[in-house]
């Protein structure tokens, strides 16, 4: 998913919601965030 605005953890699954309001829900995990590139990394 791109534009990427919040990610919430909610129950083991992580909510991804972009810059307009869409939201998914995914099974994963955080594996790594990379804040100078702006980039978050699931598993």
């Amino acid at each position: 998913m791109q534009d990427v605005a919040v990610i919430e953890a909610a129950g083991g699954q992580l909510v991804l919601t972009d810059i307009l309001g869409r939201k998914k829900r995914v099974r994963a995990r955080i594996r790594e965030i990379r804040l100078l590139e702006h980039k978050v990394f699931l598993e």
